[in-house]
């Protein structure tokens, strides 16, 4: 109740105002001048004229639209699903009998089904190959997951089509979202790397994440990255052909180290460390003890390594390097990358909240009710609905005061972050599983 100010509903007034305005400018809307539906219709009638189609609408007013009037030009078998369809999961089936173990005949099934991102997550529907955007959501992992209903295991079809429409260029100048979704998908590309082609020659690694390992691209919003997804995609890489190399990096023990040439790194050293509440750390630094990167996929870029690298000589102060990555992670929590991720992520910018208010509130009565949540947050994993939440608040530049009451009233209530282990009190850090140098002096024979 507290958002329910005077201003609130003078700001709706006029949001009521601004859109019976645009209303009457527009007129009475015509389906059969609406281009967008138009090539829609004959990509179904025409170009798949016989084929099972799934299409994607952001919203459910729009899913409801385009069915009905896929149905009044004609086309049958089509059905429209949304987050308040009473028997989704028999209209699922209906669409993908095969893939979801249900035998029906051909007339029994649906060609055609219309939804909203109800479905783009947790559903088999490869009995279908052809995938419509018929609008896009502003973060690619939506996309992403569209796309992972049909290309799944089970997948018959030697290739899976996604077409996607694009707003008009007028209105497409005005909201840049073409331009917004390459960036990031060529942003991803560099993460990644890959060779399946998204919009316009785009490279995106859907690999993964089509089979539900999103945490790479999660909340792309927030630009935070997974380390461990992230870990987890170099493992598989290295190892999916090489079962020996697999066996003899499980058997190593925690500690080992080696070194590889620095080429255009400085010289240091990089720790990876396992706190006891499982986050896990990259730390590096240079020679002098001095951050160098503190990007994951910078950290694990300089790392990479190919059967051929060859050898170079530690650096005499590897190990105390070690002992400063940890001492310094303890003491500083910017010298972390993986515990808070990127500045740009939603746990960082959290964070860096409750540091700035816990500075207003030193001494006072509130002091610690913002340092427990700021040691929660840094600590530990937030939870997927809060970090949903907070996020979205973050991006639509809500004041800072609201999104800290917002999140000590998730704190207060223990639906902040994953719940901290019984032994937590231990000592930081777990366990320090292996850490790499850098040198600069001639390899060793």
């Amino acid at each position: 109740s507290r958002f329910f100010a005077p201003s609130l509903k003078r700001a709706l007034k006029k949001d009521n105002a601004t859109l019976l305005r645009m209303l009457g400018h527009c007129g009475e809307w015509h389906p059969a001048e609406d281009e967008k539906l138009n090539a829609l219709h004959r990509l179904l009638a025409q170009k798949h004229a016989s084929e099972k189609i799934l299409v994607f609408t952001q919203y459910a007013d729009t899913a409801r639209y385009v069915a009905s009037q896929l149905r009044a030009r004609g086309l049958a078998k089509v059905v429209q699903i949304d987050g308040d369809s009473p028997d989704a999961v028999r209209e699922v089936q209906r669409f993908s009998p095969r893939s979801n173990d249900l035998p029906l005949k051909d007339g029994e099934q649906t060609r055609i089904l219309v939804t909203t991102d109800t479905l783009s997550e947790g559903q088999n529907l490869q009995d279908a190959h052809i995938v419509v955007n018929y609008d896009l959501p502003w973060a690619i992992i939506r996309l992403i997951q569209r796309a992972g209903r049909v290309d799944r295991i089970g997948q018959q079809a030697r290739e899976v089509l996604c077409y996607s429409f694009f707003p008009q260029e007028g209105i497409d100048n005005l909201i840049n979202l073409r331009a917004r979704l390459n960036a990031r998908i060529n942003a991803a590309a560099e993460t990644i790397g890959s060779d399946e082609i998204f919009f316009e020659g785009n490279k995106q690694n859907l690999e993964d994440i089509f089979n539900e390992k999103a945490g790479i691209l999660d909340d792309a919003d927030d630009g935070e990255v997974d380390l461990a997804s992230q870990a987890y995609q170099v493992w598989e890489s290295a190892t999916r052909d090489n079962p020996d190399l697999r066996k003899r990096i499980e058997n190593m023990a925690d500690v080992v180290y080696a070194t590889k040439p620095a080429g255009g790194d400085p010289e240091g050293v990089v720790t990876y460390a396992r706190t006891r509440s499982d986050n896990d750390i990259l730390a590096w630094l240079d020679a002098r003890g001095a951050v160098v990167s503190q990007s994951p996929v910078r950290i694990l870029q300089a790392l990479a390594c190919s059967p051929a690298t060859p050898r170079a000589p530690a650096l005499p102060a590897h190990h105390e390097l070690v002992r400063a990555a940890l001492r310094s992670i303890k003491e500083s929590p910017s010298v972390a990358a993986g515990v808070l991720g990127s500045k740009s992520s939603v746990k960082y910018r959290l964070y860096a909240l409750l540091q700035e208010r816990l500075r207003q509130e030193e001494g006072s009565l509130f002091e610690s009710q913002y340092k427990s949540a700021a040691d929660a947050v840094y600590s530990r994993p937030l939870l997927e609905i809060p970090k949903h939440i907070l996020g979205k608040m973050l991006r639509n530049g809500t004041p800072a005061e609201d999104i800290l009451r917002t999140l000590l009233d998730f704190h207060s209530d223990g639906n902040l972050c994953v719940s901290e282990p019984e032994d937590a009190s231990a000592a930081v850090f777990a366990r320090i599983i292996c850490s790499m140098g850098f040198s600069s002096q001639p390899r060793e024979p």
